[in-house]
């Protein structure tokens, strides 16, 4: 028999805004007291158990515990549920930021790094994309530059949330004639509003393969892709 997914995956696809809010907010707070309790231990940093190892658990399951509460504002068809995945986005993401630039997690990973407490393949490469997402993210820098660099980090990933969303809530169309329309399958035009010379197409990801393939007017190719590519 083929394996399925099972019915109880847990994840909630259907939380009300203060729900998912909620949830959110505990995620993020359980998170930060975990990562606090790893960090306070002495002498936790001078081994891959204790340190890196327990750090990537607890970020896993904030991936875990928010997965749905971030991505429901491209998914859900209620605003104001749109507008709290919104918001828990910005907050998830913020704070990983910051936990990327933690000088005390890349002070962690440098020290595995130096004493080889990480034995296996992966365990090594876990700990090199530690280091290397900690020198990106300004953790070797002063507390200045790195309060600067979080600032400029989050301040990207809020232009690409406004993007995302920008691309979510576009109505782009082209009008294609009856002329350009004739190379393409009939079951997809069938799904196009018609007009008085021909169709009406949106422009979107459920229609580039169909345009891109089918269309055999360079015209109508060329309209549709500029169309595409200047969304948002």
């Amino acid at each position: 028999s083929v394996a399925s997914l099972p019915a109880a995956t847990g994840l909630s696809w259907h939380e009300t805004p203060a729900q998912l809010t909620a949830t959110c907010t505990t995620a993020i707070a359980d998170t930060k007291q975990a990562v606090e309790k790893i960090l306070a231990v002495p002498g936790a940093a001078n081994d891959f158990k204790t340190s890196i190892l327990p750090l990537e658990s607890v970020f896993a399951d904030l991936n875990d515990r928010t997965s749905t509460q971030t991505t429901l504002y491209q998914l859900s068809p209620d605003k104001a549920v749109r507008d709290a995945s919104t918001d828990c986005n910005q907050k998830v993401s913020n704070y990983l930021v910051e936990t990327n630039a933690d000088p005390r997690i890349y002070a962690a990973a440098e020290k595995v790094t130096a004493n080889g407490t990480a034995t296996s393949v992966a365990d090594r490469k876990l700990v090199e994309d530690y280091l290397i997402n900690g020198r990106r993210s300004g953790a070797g820098l002063s507390d200045a530059k790195r309060a600067q660099t979080t600032k400029l980090f989050q301040h990207l990933n809020d232009l690409e949330r406004d993007f995302g969303l920008a691309l979510s809530n576009d109505n782009t169309t082209i009008a294609v004639s009856n002329a350009e329309a004739a190379s393409l399958p009939a079951s997809f035009l069938a799904t196009l509003k018609k007009t008085s010379t021909g169709y009406t197409l949106s422009v979107d990801e459920s229609t580039y393969d169909q345009i891109m393939t089918n269309e055999k007017s360079g015209a109508a190719r060329k309209r549709y892709y500029i169309a595409y590519t200047t969304r948002g």
